[in-house]
């Protein structure tokens, strides 16, 4: 064999070694279906145990971090959450029978019955109730008691202290649990008194808007006297006629006069109609004789007045009643 000859036999076989070693050699699903090797490891080392040091836990949020990320976000108006250490309480602005009977409807909110209410005391005491939901374990009792006092340095401000008492139960054996004390828990006094103090705020909240509403549209004498010119107080009563659902028939904005129609809601007055009434009752109501609704301007206010044949006293301060609560 000449020399040529054996090299080319040599580089045949080196090239189908080649691709054999390459997978090339190999038909398409034994490639696949094989596995690397795994490496291996030098002596002296051995393989490191996952201690679970790198993976991202879930985050736990509880119902009182929820709370106090709201009490951040959110500045109160009317209440302050004061510390001393680990000890907390609020103090509420506004008027104190407000604030007790406000106290009492958080409470029955949270359908957790009281078993003190000693408003000459100021003390709310609740009855024991078992866990039941996420802010209580299944196997404890609670109850809170609140302090009310009135502010050292201003007798406007009240100030709420909240205490926790609790049990757990302990299995004796027998049909019902053995109940023993155990230590208040701070953090639900926190979580309730941010609660507490959310509630009362919102509360606080409405009644100066409502004292705002009553000042700045104020029923006197039979007239309605509103804060405000007589072009935006001409377009604001239009607005609220028909919201109240009575009916404007004709208008004269030059001397200040809707022309509407009296029907029977007004003979009487305890009747409650909503503004889709005249949809749904259609020829059902009663039209009765027109009346006049007037607007006549007085410098910065506006004054409304009602002028009818059969418009009674009490049938016209229905009306500006009317007017006030949907302007």
């Amino acid at each position: 064999m000449s020399y040529l000859k054996l090299v080319g036999i040599v580089l045949s076989l080196s090239l189908l070694t080649g691709c054999s070693y390459f997978g090339f050699g190999k038909d398409k699903q034994s490639v696949l279906s094989e596995s690397p090797a795994a490496l291996e490891i030098p002596p002296n080392l051995s393989v490191p145990k996952d201690s679970g040091l790198l993976v991202i836990p879930e985050p736990n949020i509880t119902r009182s971090s929820q709370v106090i990320e709201k009490r951040v976000l959110q500045e109160p108006e009317y209440v302050e959450l004061l510390r001393d250490g680990d000890n907390y309480w609020i103090r509420v602005t506004g008027n104190p029978e407000n604030i007790w009977g406000n106290l009492l409807k958080f409470w029955q909110e949270t359908q957790i019955k009281l078993r003190v209410k000693n408003k000459a005391h100021g003390i709310i005491e609740t009855s024991w109730f078992v866990g039941d939901d996420q802010r209580f374990a299944s196997d404890t009792k609670n109850k809170f008691r609140l302090r009310i006092e009135k502010a050292e340095k201003d007798s406007k401000k009240l100030e709420i202290y909240i205490t926790h008492y609790g049990a757990i139960a302990t299995d004796t054996g027998g049909d019902k649990p053995k109940w023993i004390s155990r230590e208040r828990d701070k953090d639900l006094e926190v979580e309730f008194l941010h609660q507490i103090a959310d509630y009362l705020d919102r509360e606080q909240s409405k009644l100066s808007v409502n004292k705002k509403r009553v000042s700045k549209y104020n029923i006197n004498n039979e007239s309605l006297i509103i804060a405000e010119d007589f072009k935006r107080t001409w377009r604001r009563v239009g607005i609220a006629l028909e919201k109240a659902s009575i009916l404007i028939s004709d208008q004269d904005r030059a001397k200040g006069i809707y022309f509407v129609t009296e029907v029977d809601f007004l003979e009487d007055l305890d009747a409650k109609r909503g503004p889709l009434d005249r949809y749904i009752f259609g020829d059902k109501i009663k039209k009765g004789k027109p009346f006049e609704v007037h607007i006549e301007s007085k410098g910065e206010q506006s004054v409304i007045s009602i002028t009818g044949e059969t418009m009674s006293p009490a049938k016209k301060v229905y009306v500006l009643k009317a007017i006030r609560d949907h302007i």
